[in-house]
């Protein structure tokens, strides 16, 4: 994958019932990759996650992540920004 493809990333929360392994995959199979951002994030103390990958790969994952849920999918294709180098 090109740095150009890898570009594109989203923060999640994490949920605690998968581990980061489950985690890496799972998004292994939309050709995204993670970082943990916060071990301890403000959503409940889930950790923060960075997934990064295509935009188009983010987009399918976010559609499992939110089951296809309308206004919550459109909420989160939205939050999709740019990564700095």
């Amino acid at each position: 994958m090109t740095k150009t493809e890898m570009k594109n990333s989203i923060e999640l929360d994490f949920s605690h019932e998968m581990t980061f392994g489950d985690l890496a995959d799972f998004i292994e199979l939309y050709g995204l990759k993670a970082d943990i951002i916060e071990l301890v994030g403000p959503g409940g103390g889930n950790p923060v996650i960075e997934l990064y990958g295509p935009y188009k790969n983010i987009v399918k994952y976010l559609v499992e992540y939110t089951d296809n849920s309308g206004e919550d999918l459109k909420f989160f294709v939205e939050q999709i920004k740019q990564k700095e180098d």
